[in-house]
C-alpha cells in the first residue's frame, strides 16, 4: 500500500510545449493508457471512497489493477491510499471486479509522458477533454515543482480524472472508435491537440 499525493492542474498548448521542453519530453513519444473504473451499481462504493480500476497499455496486454480510498478531501492536495498489482490478465482482474459486484464500468484514455523530477513524478496528459499535468509525491516537492514550472497562478485539480469527466457530464472519455457497454450511450471524443 502507498499513499498517493498528487495535484493537477489544466494546462494550454502553449504551457504543454513549454514543459516537455524543459523537462526533456519533448522527443518522448506519448504512451496510450486506457482505464477502466468500476462502480457498484448503487454508488455505495463512491460514497466509502473506494475506487477499483484497471490500467492497460496500448496494446491492452499488460495492466494494472489500482484500488484507491479516498482517506479526506484536502482542498490543496488529492490523497489517497493505492493498492497495485501487475499483471498480463488484464481480463481476469476485470472479472474479479465483476465478482465483487463492481459491475458499472467507465472507461476513459489518456496519452501520457512521465518524468521523474526534484522528487515528484511529473506526468503530462492529454484526455479527450483537455491536457493536464500531473505532479504526484510528498507535498513540498511537489510545491516545488509548480513554482519551477511556472504554474503557481493555475487552477489546482483535487480529483481523479472520472471525476472532471462527470463534472463534463461525460460517462466515459475516448479516442475515437466506439465502446459498446452494457447497452450505454458512451461520449467518444477527439484528441485535444
Amino acid at each position: 500500500m502507498n499513499k498517493e499525493t498528487e495535484v493537477k492542474i489544466k494546462i494550454n498548448d502553449k504551457e504543454l510545449q513549454r514543459i516537455e521542453v524543459f523537462l526533456g519530453l519533448d522527443d518522448k513519444i506519448w504512451n496510450f493508457e486506457r482505464t477502466y473504473g468500476f462502480f457498484t451499481p448503487d454508488g455505495e462504493s463512491i460514497k466509502k471512497g473506494i475506487f477499483p480500476r484497471i490500467k492497460t497499455n496500448s496494446n491492452g496486454n499488460y495492466g494494472k489493477l489500482c484500488i484507491k480510498v479516498k482517506e479526506r478531501k484536502d482542498v490543496d492536495y488529492f490523497e489517497r491510499k493505492e493498492y497495485e498489482f501487475a499483471s498480463t490478465k488484464v481480463e481476469d482482474y476485470m472479472s474479479l471486479m465483476m465478482l465483487f459486484g463492481y459491475t458499472d464500468i467507465r472507461i476513459f484514455d489518456k496519452l501520457r509522458k512521465e518524468k521523474n523530477f526534484e522528487r515528484t513524478m511529473v506526468s503530462l496528459d492529454k484526455l479527450p477533454f483537455g491536457i493536464y499535468i500531473e505532479i504526484e509525491g510528498d507535498k513540498k516537492p511537489i510545491e516545488n515543482v509548480i513554482k519551477i514550472l511556472g504554474l503557481e497562478n493555475n487552477e489546482r485539480i483535487v480529483g481523479a480524472y472520472l471525476k472532471l469527466a462527470d463534472d463534463l457530464g461525460l460517462r466515459n472519455a475516448v479516442f475515437g472508435g466506439e465502446i459498446v457497454e452494457q447497452g450505454k450511450s458512451n461520449d467518444i471524443l477527439p484528441l485535444v491537440s
